[in-house]
């Protein structure tokens, strides 16, 4: 390094690192190139597997529906079980984001 300014001299190469596992280190690789590093690495997006969701079938929504205690339960477990709102929307809603139009209810929230 010249008078204590800029960068050290470099006397070898740094070592190929193999793949790298995610896609968010390209920033760090694109640095390293900026900066004039040989970099030997590349990226690789994890193989995600397909997960199957379960799903419960009519007979046991049914089911829950009858053992709900109050109409503001099964209320509950038929719009979760027919609309797939998740339980966030579900508690977020409120009376005026229902309306309803030709024997059909339509949730403006969400």
């Amino acid at each position: 390094m010249a008078a204590g300014v800029g960068r050290p001299e470099r006397t070898a190469a740094l070592p190929a690192i193999g793949p790298l596992p995610h896609a968010r280190d390209q920033p760090l690789l694109s640095w390293a190139k900026k900066e004039g590093e040989p970099v030997d690495a590349e990226t690789q997006l994890p193989q995600l597997t397909k997960r199957l969701v379960e799903v419960l079938s009519r007979d046991e929504i049914t089911r829950m529906e009858h053992a709900a205690g109050t109409e503001r339960d099964k209320l509950i477990i038929r719009l979760l079980a027919d609309t797939g709102l998740g339980v966030g929307v579900l508690l977020g809603l409120r009376a005026n984001d229902l309306w309803r139009r030709n024997a059909t209810t339509t949730c403006t929230s969400g």
